[in-house]
């Protein structure tokens, strides 16, 4: 049964369409370099729905083979290339951060979060 990554992010103010879409083919090139990794889609959402965003005004949907594709998805060079560019477009919380501990904890009981090698975030 595949797997879906959902990931929520939070523009910086002032980022173009162009830095969008680079964002977007960089995340989508991981596709067939990282094993498991059957397709990745990355966007803002449409304007219709963007009012119900609570602030987060980009997603990215990942579909995996299998569960434990999350863990070489997660510690893969290309993955970890592609979350370091991340600092540049979003506002990245630290997981140390009292509104990440929050979040996390509300998670952990529905979900396998496995934190990114090297980084201080998820």
């Amino acid at each position: 049964m595949p797997i879906y990554h959902i990931v929520l992010f939070k523009l910086k103010q002032g980022i173009t369409p162009g830095q969008i879409s680079e964002f977007v083919g960089a995340a989508k090139s991981m596709v067939g370099k990282i094993p498991g990794l059957l397709s990745l889609e990355s966007n803002v959402p449409h304007h219709s729905t963007a009012h119900r965003g609570q602030g987060f005004n980009m997603g990215l949907v990942a579909v995996l083979e299998k569960a434990d594709d999350i863990k070489v998805y997660a510690e893969h060079p290309a993955h970890i290339e592609c979350v370091a560019g991340l600092s540049s477009i979003l506002i990245l919380i630290p997981r140390n951060h009292p509104a990440h501990i929050e979040c996390v904890a509300g998670l952990s009981s529905i979900l396998i979060l496995i934190p990114i090698p090297g980084s201080d975030l998820f």
